[in-house]
């Protein structure tokens, strides 16, 4: 599920509504831990116990346009620097944001860490937190 996310919001521009609400539904789904079934009038589809249920997308979080949505993102532990790339000529002088995500360990050694380069901060913020989220599940 992680992975369809994941390339969502690297393909995605900013100013495609329809494409961010996309998003956002999927990542509240991935982090209730529903399985997302499809976006309809408005509405997001889900599986709640084997249920099919839904939720009006007016109360959706706004992952993708909001920093404050992600903070009910669980990265408790994680830490986050942000920088901007000067513009790269091989991708039509856009300045990319950089995200890079650090957990330390013992003897304050980087067990992992998860690096996004997307157009905007809460994008490339979003992108890394979906990776903490997937690893973390995996790695309990």
């Amino acid at each position: 599920m992680s992975k369809e996310i994941l390339e969502l919001i690297e393909r995605v521009l900013p100013d495609d509504t329809a494409a961010m609400d996309e998003i956002d539904a999927r990542v509240w789904c991935f982090v209730k831990e529903l399985a997302f079934e499809e976006i309809e009038s408005n509405w997001c589809w889900f599986i709640l116990d084997g249920i099919r249920s839904k939720r009006p997308m007016d109360y959706m979080a706004k992952y993708t346009r909001s920093l404050d949505a992600q903070e009910a993102i669980d990265t408790n532990g994680w830490f986050f620097d942000i920088s901007n790339i000067l513009p790269y000529p091989w991708k039509d002088n856009t300045v990319i944001t950089r995200c890079r995500a650090y957990k330390w360990g013992p003897f304050c050694i980087s067990p992992k860490s998860f690096r996004s380069d997307l157009s905007i901060e809460v994008l490339a913020r979003l992108h890394a937190k979906i990776q903490i989220v997937d690893y973390e599940r995996n790695n309990k």
